[in-house]
């Protein structure tokens, strides 16, 4: 892809295991170990609590990686794409029964038709794309009547930032020591959001919240406290 984005992206993932079209993405996959993901607490918990023991027909992952979580989530599905703005030669690549990937800019329109995908997932995504509320919008027109959206999000309320912010330092959102000297701002994140702004943002785009949960340690009570505590949270939600 030739985009500034993209190029963007790419100078930072750019690496010799990225350009390497040799990996095998089946080995990458097992040694990367996704299922961690998808314990109590952790990132993919609430995909597991809302889609275990189903198999839905189309399953879309947005901001895929490398593809590790999405080739998990084919348990789910019985067919799953995974989408990303610049995807290593050998992610593409893969061609399995179940499982393919393909390029996309989720700024842009989606190659899916309208209502013709039953789950759409999308972790650290939103915050990297320039207008939330038409990715929003572009969301709800390919996921079918009923069908399910299930995003994560960095919360810039969490109790680390509140004393960021009292000590007079900026508010971080990512996981990312070093991103003021790799030139990625704040992981490369364009918006903050705190509970109030995700659930403003899903009413005004068509979607009613279903469930949520904050990620990390102590999940349970900082989902409970979650404007107070959480730096992270995973919401589902269907079209109204």
């Amino acid at each position: 892809m030739s985009s500034a984005e993209a190029k963007f992206y790419l100078n930072h993932y750019k690496s010799d295991y990225f350009e390497d079209s040799a990996v095998d993405f089946e080995a990458h996959c097992k040694q990367f170990e996704a299922a961690k993901l998808f314990l109590p607490g952790a990132r993919y918990f609430l995909v597991e609590k809302l889609l275990h023991g189903k198999e839905c027909g189309l399953l879309v992952e947005l901001g895929c990686g490398w593809g590790e979580t999405t080739q998990h989530l084919t348990r789910y599905a019985k067919k799953v794409i995974g989408v990303d703005l610049a995807l290593p030669s050998w992610v593409l690549a893969h061609r399995g029964e179940k499982l393919s990937f393909t390029n996309a800019n989720c700024n842009d329109r989606l190659n899916f038709e309208d209502k013709s995908v039953d789950v759409l997932i999308g972790m650290m995504l939103v915050e990297h794309l320039f207008d939330p509320f038409a990715v929003m919008e572009e969301l709800r027109r390919v996921l079918k009547p009923g069908g399910l959206l299930i995003l994560n999000l960095p919360l810039v309320t969490s109790w680390k930032n509140r004393l960021r912010i009292l000590l007079g330092k900026v508010p971080r959102t990512a996981n990312q020591d070093d991103w003021f000297e790799s030139r990625s701002w704040d992981g490369m994140h364009l918006h903050y959001f705190d509970w109030d702004s995700i659930k403003r943002l899903l009413s005004a785009t068509g979607f009613h919240l279903e469930s949520f949960s904050a990620v990390g340690s102590h999940h349970r009570l900082k989902t409970r406290w979650l404007t107070m505590l959480a730096g992270e949270v995973t919401f589902s939600a269907r079209a109204v």
